[in-house]
């Protein structure tokens, strides 16, 4: 009902991945197979197949 367009970006979660609590992944970003993403984070980047992420912004580690 704006005067703005709504954006629209598809976004891609792979086979296997776990969404830890309150994780927020942003339009437009690509989850690869088997990925953990820790609670509270914030995915804003594409992240590639089995690793896991967590932080605001969601940074890799091992």
């Amino acid at each position: 009902m704006g005067v703005e367009p709504i954006e629209y970006a598809p976004t891609i979660i792979g086979d296997g991945v776990y969404l830890g609590p309150n994780a927020i992944v942003q339009m437009g970003v690509t989850i690869g197979d088997r990925v953990v993403v820790g609670a509270n984070s914030f995915v804003n980047r594409d992240i590639g197949t089995g690793l896991r992420v967590f932080g605001t912004p969601a940074r890799v580690h091992s």
